[in-house]
């Protein structure tokens, strides 16, 4: 027996084999809007990676003064 979660992954994948091209754009599209969006909301200074990399130091040194 198949749990909705398990119908809703197949169905979803179905779609990805018949369709390609559409989920190709809407991957790009989301993409396009996600980086309009953090623009917006952060000022667009720092590329997605800057950021995390950012948080990761300020976590690895926090790490090590409470050590």
């Amino acid at each position: 027996m198949t749990s909705d979660f398990d119908k809703l992954k197949d169905d979803a994948e179905k779609e990805v084999q018949q369709h390609p091209q559409q989920v190709k754009e809407g991957e790009q599209f989301a993409e396009k809007e996600g980086k309009g969006f953090a623009e917006k909301e952060f000022g667009g200074q720092h590329g997605d990676d800057s950021a995390g990399g950012r948080l990761q130091g300020q976590d690895q040194e926090q790490g090590g003064q409470g050590e």
